[in-house]
């Protein structure tokens, strides 16, 4: 008799095993170290490491430790799973404290740690609810406890360590169809397009220089043709913009105030925005804002759920700064917020979501020191196969 199962459980074990060989990808030129991944239960994998030489074949490394909990909330095929990580390099037991602070941890346990997290932001299977996933971390110098006598460890190797306790994600099956005759494709991609990167200079000069950099313009199945994009100064002239071409807008004979550009897109309004300050004829601030997006469909029956990962970005310099930011739906629904200590000048915020309905506009705003908001706008639009 063949299965009636319709789904697999996702694996948090070979998701994040992915997630590792991205972390080692990003960082094996920088630290000049490859970073391993294993996955076992503590006394297990404290053997496993006994019988792996020579030591730099083990370290660094970013283990998964076993057992950990999963929970369905029965509303979703995707689980809620609850873990604790070890990320652990060698170390020697003559170090000092400022040697390991210096040598192992700024050099080596916390690029990790960061990469780690920011690979988890961006990979398509994982989602969370605020800026990062939920967790608690502790440095640990010289890992272990001297159980074992005078030179005797937990872990068989002397080890500066950060422990990840208690990380919560959900996890989307990238398999969702197994066995399914009957699954079928509901849903498709129509129009997905934002404006990605942009570049601003001429702080403290009387010329505003913007680059167009790159914008994401994806049409699945109804082809309406390649956005024309447009610079608007905030002074009352609009020109067009092309990728990798700057444009220059001397200043000198402005008014003394405060300017709002934006770069804009004749398909679905799409636009991202800027604030400059102009006093006697120069530039004394800048400020803007931008967002990417990560997504992955998932594309059966009763599972119209598309996780959705929204990284926003602002950058200021000169007497600008950043007070406050927020994601909007196209209803004005907040979906994330943010203040701000007086001073901050550069901002990097991820919200994460599961799309449930067709027509999708995101609206990242920025408020900043001047009073204004500065906005950039995300389209993502599907339709019913």
């Amino acid at each position: 008799m063949p299965h009636t199962y319709n789904i697999l459980p996702p694996s948090l074990t070979k998701y994040l095993a992915e997630v590792v060989g991205e972390v080692d990808s990003a960082l094996s030129a920088e630290l000049g170290l490859n970073i391993e991944f294993r996955h076992n239960g503590f006394t297990a994998l404290m053997n496993e490491l006994v019988e792996v030489l020579p030591t730099d074949a083990k370290y660094p490394l970013i283990a998964l430790i076993q057992p950990f909990s999963f929970e369905y909330d029965g509303k979703s095929d995707s689980p809620k799973v609850k873990f604790d990580l070890m990320i652990l390099t060698d170390s020697t037991p003559t170090m000092t404290a400022n040697e390991r602070e210096t040598q192992n941890y700024e050099a080596i346990l916390r690029p990790i740690y960061a990469e780690l997290i920011s690979q988890i932001s961006k990979y398509q299977f994982f989602s969370y609810v605020g800026s990062r996933p939920t967790h608690r971390g502790m440095d640990i110098y010289h890992l272990g406890d001297n159980r074992g006598g005078k030179n005797g460890y937990i872990i068989p190797d002397v080890l500066d360590a950060i422990i990840i306790e208690g990380m919560e994600l959900q996890i989307h099956s990238d398999d969702r169809c197994i066995g399914n005759t009957q699954c079928v494709d509901t849903h498709a991609i129509d129009l997905y397009h934002n404006i990605t990167s942009f570049t601003i200079a001429g702080n403290g000069t009387a010329n505003l220089i913007v680059g167009l950099l790159d914008f994401d313009f994806v049409e699945y199945v109804v082809t309406i043709g390649d956005p024309a994009l447009e610079f608007d100064n905030g002074n009352g002239d609009v020109v067009s913009i092309e990728l990798l071409d700057p444009i220059s807008i001397d200043v000198s004979g402005f008014t003394d105030g405060v300017y709002i550009g934006r770069i804009s897109s004749d398909h679905g309004g799409v636009f991202t925005e800027f604030e400059y300050v102009v006093r006697g004829g120069l530039i004394f601030g800048i400020c803007k804002v931008f967002a990417n997006t990560t997504f992955q469909p998932l594309i059966c029956e009763d599972s119209f759920e598309y996780p959705l990962a929204l990284q926003s970005e602002s950058e200021c310099v000169g007497v600008t700064t950043i007070a406050s930011y927020d994601i909007n739906e196209e209803s004005g629904t907040v979906l994330q917020s943010r203040l701000y200590p007086p001073g901050e000048a550069n901002i990097s915020e991820t919200y994460t979501t599961e799309i449930t309905t067709l027509l999708n506009s995101y609206y990242v705003n920025v408020r900043t020191s001047n009073g204004n908001t500065i906005t950039s706008k995300i389209i993502l639009n599907l339709i019913n196969l």
